[in-house]
């Protein structure tokens, strides 16, 4: 009976509730404003409406949610617009209840306790409360009980929670932040907090990253930064669809709420464009700077740890955003802050940018609060894609695409050491010498890190590296170290073909974990077919709008290249340098184009694209490199092609694998810039441009050797006949197998040699050896008398002879016979009938191959193996980033086919590299290159 009152007495404090929320309050719609020009935006940032929820579409113009009351300031100033959603509560509200309907199976992929909630799929408080209190019954070792930072407004909770391997203690460890939650419309913002919880707790003690970064780093968490809100969506819409943004501070007269993520006190009320002082308005930023419990909750938190690095999330679009938000001003570290988001947008490819620049003015925001006041390199995610309630397909990868966003934040709150450079102390690796190879590496991190060792190997057959492990003391946030004063020492065997690409692994032990870069040299100096450091003018080139020279930042020298010296580029603008004489490279084993860049355009819709033609500009292929990203397919920017999008405010070195034209006698290369009506900014430099590559050669023959030692010369044969006795030794000095033919011949008086004993090898190991002293050859009584030269050849019979080693003899009589030509004589015995390899060992494998190539979008790459053995079979991209790992584990004997797909990866150029081993073999390799055209 207790239990019914409370039940009755619950729903009566509900209803009652409801009843006082505005008829209009809960109406929202989808709004296009046809016009998106900047002045035409900043009109509506007057107008208080949520820019941040602003959207580009197709065809032009952007799309916002707007409550009824901010459709009616809208219909006040005379901006055009037009609804193209009338009832979004209920639009997404059937998504939500369709969701439900839908629940999809758990996949292996995501965390075991990572579920689908109530609220369309989503948790709702409840749920994420109990999620917390799971978490620290499953897992009390490394993570917290929920503590409380404050209240709401309405008495709810703030809850925080930290994971790392002493929970309960303040350790000297890198601490980084993780919230969600400010609007609480943003529901996605929180699902991929506690995924990236769940995983981190989940995985500890069997994934190596999970481990390392719970055990040395001090992970917190605040899922729900605003409960009030959030707790308001679940009262107004349940099943999930509810649109409330703000917290819920009474303002009198019926109004409620702040923006939370305009109430924080850096540059707090700059201006109004970025938040209103407007109680009614949804960007509010409250009273006074910190008004909020939310707000002055986090700040104190934040203030009360050492923070370095953060991810507070936001949705929707697929951004990562950082400072400053306040006004169109760069972050401090800024080229950190875009290397940071590169990194978390390898995989998603998502945008980037600071938030100001790219996407909207917002002050009093939390992002510029974390780095200007506590030196924090703070990211904003907009996860999601099409809305704030997501179908369910969507809900968990939306959450899961964003891991590594949140596993880099982690990382860098820290130590995160990458190598940055690897060359050769005088230049370049050269055959038959020792070489010293220095590693260059950095602490890429925003903290210091601990002590560390790197090494360097490689099972590349050409190359010998003495095995060295380089110890390094802590390195400081951003700094750089190398082995210089201990070099690695590499010894190329002589013979190694001009133009061969070494592949090396770097491999950085940081505590327990261990990564590893793949990274390569070229063996010997490459011929350098273009060069233009910008220092002459346009001689090189032929211009189309615009570019020139600029003074201002060159990379080297006085001078680089650039669309719009000393300006913004203009609206509206196709402008290209593109290069006067064409490349010839019709006889190139391998050829790169490296350049150095650096560029600021408007993000999603203008574009800077690398195209080369090879029918005079008839057509152009756009390439991918290093720091390109797909086109958007808004604005100029054509979908899924490869450019340049955002900005790099520092020069980057660029470099593209032109496989893909070798053997072509007229190569075009063009840089363009497109831009559209919008926004026009700094624009496109680019400095030190290079093609270089390796003519083709011919090969050098494999290094097999032959050595025929006459017995007691000088030799005469009887007129009757006799036997030519001698010595044979046969060696496979080459580091490869390798397929030859082994003979004996003789010639008479200088004339045609004739083979007399053949042999065919096949698959003939390195170091297999035939060595038969004392063998014999009968010279037959017909043979005529006079001189005879004998000699044994390898090679390709009988034409082309790799090495062979001769002796003389002479024929005793008085039959001289001009123009003879010897002949087999029968029953002669094959000295290449015995090989020697007991004391050898031997590779296993036949080299890959990969069908089709260029492929789009899969290709099947099949090896042989003859023995069995551990395989590891791995694609990189062109920068060695892993891609994928296609084979890792034993393999029978015989054929083998793996299928590489690609259709999520860029077109480029991608390498594969099989590494192979087994009992009584030697560790082996091979590797190739693929080229994805889409």
């Amino acid at each position: 009976m207790k239990r019914t009152s409370i039940s009755w007495i619950f729903t009566l404090v509900a209803f009652l509730l409801i009843l006082q929320i505005p008829v209009h309050a809960n109406v929202y719609h989808q709004v296009l404003i046809p016009d998106a020009s900047e002045q035409t935006l900043r009109s509506l940032a007057l107008l208080g409406l949520p820019l941040d929820d602003a959207r580009p579409v197709a065809g032009g113009g952007v799309e916002m949610p707007l409550s009824q009351s901010d459709v009616d300031l809208l219909q006040g100033s005379g901006i055009s617009y037009q609804i193209v959603q009338d009832d979004l509560v209920k639009y997404y509200g059937d998504i939500c209840r369709e969701n439900l309907l839908n629940i999809p199976a758990q996949t292996d992929d995501d965390p075991v306790h990572m579920k689908y909630g109530s609220t369309g799929g989503y948790y709702n408080f409840e749920e994420i409360v109990a999620d917390l209190d799971s978490m620290f019954f499953l897992y009390p070792n490394i993570c917290t009980e929920k503590e409380v930072l404050d209240y709401g407004w309405d008495g709810n909770p703030i809850y925080m929670v930290k994971i790392s391997d002493n929970p309960t203690i303040d350790e000297n460890e890198p601490e980084a932040l993780f919230d969600a939650t400010h609007h609480p419309r943003e529901v996605g913002g929180y699902t991929a907090v506690l995924y990236a919880m769940w995983w981190l707790l989940e995985n500890y003690g069997t994934d190596p990253e999970a481990t390392y970064l719970v055990d040395n780093r001090e992970l917190y968490f605040v899922p729900v930064v605003n409960p009030d809100g959030l707790l308001y969506n679940e009262l107004t819409n349940p099943g999930g669809g509810g649109m409330w943004r703000k917290n819920r501070r009474d303002n009198g007269g019926g109004v409620y709420g702040v923006d939370n993520n305009r109430n924080y006190t850096y540059q707090w009320g700059y201006d109004n464009l970025g938040s209103s002082p407007n109680p009614s308005s949804i960007g509010y930023r409250g009273p006074y700077a910190g008004s909020e419990p939310e707000t002055s909750a986090m700040m104190n938190f934040i203030s009360a740890r050492d923070i370095y690095t953060c991810q507070t999330f936001h949705t929707y679009g697929g951004w990562y955003l950082t400072a400053y938000a306040y006004a169109t001003i760069p972050p401090e570290a800024y080229d950190v802050h875009q290397e940071y988001m590169r990194a978390m947008a390898k995989d998603n490819n998502y945008e980037f940018g600071y938030a100001c620049l790219v996407f909207y003015a917002a002050n009093g925001n939390a992002l510029d609060y974390h780095l200007h006041d506590h030196d924090i390199i703070s990211v904003s995610p907009e996860t999601g894609g099409v809305g704030f309630y997501q179908p369910i397909e969507e809900i968990i990868p939306d959450a899961a695409e964003n891991l590594r966003a949140c596993l880099h934040t982690g990382w860098t709150a820290g130590g995160l050491i990458e190598m940055t450079g690897l060359s050769v102390d005088d230049g370049f690796l050269t055959p038959d010498e020792t070489e010293e190879l220095i590693i260059e590496i950095q602490n890429k991190g925003w903290g210091t890190s601990e002590p560390i060792d790197y090494q360097l190997t490689t099972i590349d057959p050409w190359v010998t590296l003495d095995a060295a492990v380089i110890q390094v003391d802590s390195l400081e946030r951003r700094t750089y170290f190398d082995n210089s004063g201990t070099p690695f020492i590499a010894t190329v065997t002589p013979g190694c073909p001009i133009g061969h690409k070494v592949y090396f692994d770097f491999i950085v032990n940081q505590e327990s974990y261990t990564r590893t870069q793949l990274c390569s040299l070229y063996v010997g100096e490459p011929t350098e077919l273009f060069s233009d450091g910008a220092e002459v003018g346009f001689n090189n080139w032929t211009i189309n709008n615009y570019w020139g020279m600029d003074a201002s930042d060159p990379h080297t020298g006085s001078f680089s290249f650039s669309d719009s010296p000393g300006r913004n580029y203009y609206a509206n603008t196709n402008a290209s340098m593109t290069l006067a004489n064409a490349l010839d490279l019709s006889n190139y084993d391998s050829a790169w184009l490296e350049f150095w860049t650096k560029w600021e355009i408007e993000v999603l819709y203008d574009f800077l694209q690398i195209e080369f033609s090879t029918n005079n500009g008839a057509s152009w292929d756009p390439v991918d490199a290093i720091f390109t990203t797909p086109g958007s397919g808004d604005g100029v920017q054509p979908e899924n092609q490869p450019g340049y999008d955002g900005s790099s405010p520092i020069w980057l070195y660029e470099k593209i694998d032109l496989s893909p034209y070798l053997g072509e006698s007229s190569v075009k290369l063009r840089f363009e810039l497109r831009s559209d009506n919008v926004k026009s900014l700094d624009g496109w430099y680019i400095d030190d441009i290079k093609v270089l590559g390796f003519p083709s050669e011919v090969a050098p023959y494999p290094d097999i050797n032959i050595t025929l030692t006459p017995l007691n010369p000088p030799i005469q044969i009887p007129a009757s006949g006799g036997n030519v006795y001698f010595d044979v030794f046969v060696e496979n000095a080459d580091p490869m197998p390798v397929d030859f033919d082994a003979w004996l011949e003789t010639a008479y008086e200088g004339g045609a040699p004739s083979t007399v004993v053949l042999r065919a090898f096949t698959n003939y190991q390195p170091g297999w050896t035939i060595n038969r002293p004392g063998m014999w050859y009968p010279i037959d009584a017909g043979y005529p008398a006079g001189n005879y030269t004998f000699a044994g050849k390898v090679g390709e019979n009988p034409d082309l002879a790799w090495d062979e080693s001769s002796f003389p003899f002479e024929k005793l009589g008085t039959d001289h016979e001009a123009g003879f030509i010897p002949y087999p004589v029968d029953g002669a015995p094959n000295p290449f009938d015995t090989i020697e390899t007991e004391r050898l060992q031997t590779t296993n494998y036949k080299l890959i191959t990969s069908f089709p190539n260029p492929f789009n979008p899969s290709t099947v790459l099949s090896f042989r193996l003859s023995d069995v053995s551990q395989v590891n079979l791995s694609v990189y991209d062109i920068s060695g980033r892993l891609v994928a790992t296609l084979i890792d584990g034993f393999r029978d004997v015989g054929v083998h086919e793996v299928t590489f797909e690609a259709s999520g990866l860029a077109s480029g150029i991608y390498l594969y590299r099989l590494q192979t081993s087994g009992s009584g073999t030697i560790p082996t390799t091979a590797s190739g290159k693929m080229v994805l055209m889409k």
